[in-house]
């Protein structure tokens, strides 16, 4: 089991912190003018000797109460803190409810600090805290402590702190955390490293999940679930402003085997495209103003295939909702939907890109023309950018049975250079 230790005005010695089994720190901001805040010479220190950091902001235990421009201001505050230290990006900062409070009266507090945060959101609190504000207003991690909590652990739940000392806390790790540790030494010469670009499709242009897969809503007339499933069967995009009429791009490449009005024969659809991948799965951007699509055609992801709206009975407002299903089958069949990466502008392959983990446009390019070549007895690689598992084994069956070469999974130039030949593929290979 991993445990996190937070303290704040002590200063246990990095001896201490290994005796106590924890393998990361969770240390505070608030401003740069209190002694209990993290230090350069002190994060030197932990860094150095192989352990992990977290942040949380705390000023006062009651300032969440304080309203957005609050949040606003000590976010910014935060923020400015922390990559003064050297904090990296993708690493979440805490925000402290560091008392019994109803999550309405703290909502606005984490909304003003969404609107500057730089880096992922954490929030620190009691059980109905973590139950409420995690994966909602987008808050991605819970830090949950026993106060307050009457006993229960909540499932938003990251860390629980749950052993108290005179000078410091324990925290059990229940769901993974990314922290601050030591950057890792550089590759020797030569030596491919992932990369990661940062596309993907977005359904609506700047636009973001609202209601994800997966979410448990129970409607307060009825007391029952909104959906037949008893949990949201798909994921909900609305874009930054109005959305009625906004452009809806496709979230996977693939053929357009419905674009009609419930082509799922439920009349809360309304208006829809449904697309089938190489995968033969099948994804429906749902509730269209419009179709700007015909039945038949190939769809890059990424491409315009109607215009948002609020069709269908199941609707509530304007916004695309996205499901996926199993070809052929019915609304029981729906999964986690997916994203391909999206459709790059530029045909180019750097060679040096295609290793395992990396996500961009190179692999994308070899994901086509290894499904071009067809190695993969009919079932195709989903065209998702991202090296994987599933990519490397369709690689070593080209060099071996196509090359005579060892599977090694790593391209070579000329490798590439014939794989791209036999495809068919007008695409440019750098090595």
């Amino acid at each position: 089991m991993s445990v996190f230790m937070d303290y704040s005005y002590a200063r246990p010695t990095v001896e201490q912190i290994r005796a106590a089994d924890a393998t990361a720190v969770i240390r505070y901001l608030s401003g740069g003018t209190s002694a209990k805040d993290l230090t350069a010479a002190e994060a030197r220190t932990l860094l150095d000797a192989d352990l992990g950091i977290l942040l949380v902001w705390e000023t006062t235990a009651g300032r969440a109460g304080a309203g957005a421009t609050a949040g606003e201001e000590d976010r910014s505050r935060a923020e400015g803190q922390a990559n003064l230290l050297g904090y990296p990006a993708g690493i979440p900062i805490f925000m402290a409810v560091d008392y019994d409070a109803h999550p309405a009266m703290v909502a606005p507090y984490f909304q003003g600090a969404h609107r500057v945060a730089g880096h992922p959101t954490g929030v620190y609190g009691g059980v109905r805290i973590i139950d409420s504000l995690v994966g909602q207003s987008d808050v991605s991690y819970g830090w949950q402590t026993t106060s307050w909590s009457g006993g229960v652990v909540s499932s938003n739940a990251h860390l629980l702190q749950d052993q108290r000392y005179p000078n410091w806390d324990l925290n059990r790790v229940l769901k993974p955390v990314p922290t601050w540790t030591k950057a890792p030494p550089p590759p020797p010469p030569g030596v491919r490293v992932p990369v990661e670009d940062n596309r993907f499709v977005a359904v609506l242009a700047g636009g973001k999940i609202t209601t994800p897969y997966g979410a448990k809503l129970t409607n307060p007339a009825t007391g029952r679930s909104y959906w037949m499933a008893g949990y949201h069967p798909g994921d909900d995009w609305n874009g930054p402003g109005n959305d009625h009429g906004a452009p809806v791009f496709a979230p996977v490449e693939g053929q357009v085997v419905a674009a009609k009005r419930n082509a799922w024969p439920i009349d809360a659809y309304g208006l829809q495209v449904v697309i089938q991948d190489a995968l033969g799965e099948r994804t429906a951007c749902c509730h269209l103003n419009s179709l700007e699509i015909k039945t038949g055609t190939y769809v890059h992801a990424g491409e315009q295939v109607g215009t948002c709206g609020a069709t269908g009975s199941g609707a509530h407002g304007d916004h695309c909702h996205v499901e996926r299903r199993h070809a052929k089958f019915g609304y029981w069949q729906h999964e986690r939907p997916l994203y391909d990466y999206p459709y790059p502008p530029d045909q180019i392959i750097h060679v040096q890109e295609l290793v395992t983990g990396s996500r961009c446009a190179s692999v994308y390019w070899v994901q086509r023309a290894l499904n071009a070549v067809s190695l993969a007895n009919g079932r195709e690689l989903r065209l998702s950018g991202r090296f994987d598992k599933a990519m490397g084994d369709e690689v070593a069956k080209f060099q071996t049975q196509k090359c005579g070469d060892p599977g090694d999974r790593l391209l070579g130039p000329k490798q590439t250079e014939k794989l791209v030949e036999m495809a068919g593929l007008h695409v440019e290979v750098v090595a």
